[in-house]
């Protein structure tokens, strides 16, 4: 099993184990089944995948704090 894969079931696994302690089952589930396919459909490794959204969040973060940015600019 190559490493990618192991790190896919693992974070499946874990995002199951979180959502039997909400008690939204179905949506949990839904979740679960569509981080999976996007993950398996990416060719990055899931870690690659997790650093990527951080540095999204990061971004979004800073771009958020200028300001006058969001009412002169298109940025999403």
């Amino acid at each position: 099993m190559s490493r990618s894969n192991r790190q896919l079931i693992m974070a499946l696994v874990a995002i199951s184990c979180f959502s039997l302690t909400t008690g939204c089952t179905a949506t949990a589930l839904g979740a679960v089944a569509t981080i999976g396919a996007t993950a398996i459909q990416d060719p990055r490794s899931i870690g690659t995948q997790i650093d990527d959204t951080n540095a999204v969040a990061r971004i979004s973060l800073r771009l958020s704090d200028i300001e006058g940015l969001s009412e002169s600019s298109d940025i999403e």
